[in-house]
């Protein structure tokens, strides 16, 4: 009779331990799906950010590119301003030549 207790404890023993296990087993599963979630969101919003970094980019060279343009406009602008700066100062010359040719006339 004595064995036979001593089986019955060793079997409550393996069922509560058995219990024991199926309960850590379940807490275990919940964690994991938790973090599973929580890594998809983060794996998420990683890729939010990605695609919001390439946007950024992209229109980081739009702007350059613009600026780029803006300067070349500048530049020509410049150019035409020398341009008729000289042709002003040509016209300038002439007209202090014809002045300068005439004096001795009117003298």
């Amino acid at each position: 009779e004595e064995a036979i207790d001593y089986v019955g404890l060793m079997i409550k023993n393996l069922k509560d331990k058995r219990t024991v296990l199926e309960k850590d087993i379940e807490e275990e599963s919940v964690d994991i799906k938790n973090l599973k979630e929580k890594l998809e969101k983060v794996s998420q919003y990683i890729e939010e950010e990605n695609r919001g970094i390439k946007e950024l980019a992209h229109k980081r060279q739009q702007v350059e590119n613009e600026a780029d343009e803006v300067g070349l406009l500048i530049n020509n602008l410049r150019d035409r301003l020398s341009g008729i700066d000289r042709i002003i100062d040509n016209e300038g010359n002439r007209i202090k030549k014809i002045k300068e040719s005439r004096e001795p006339l009117e003298s």
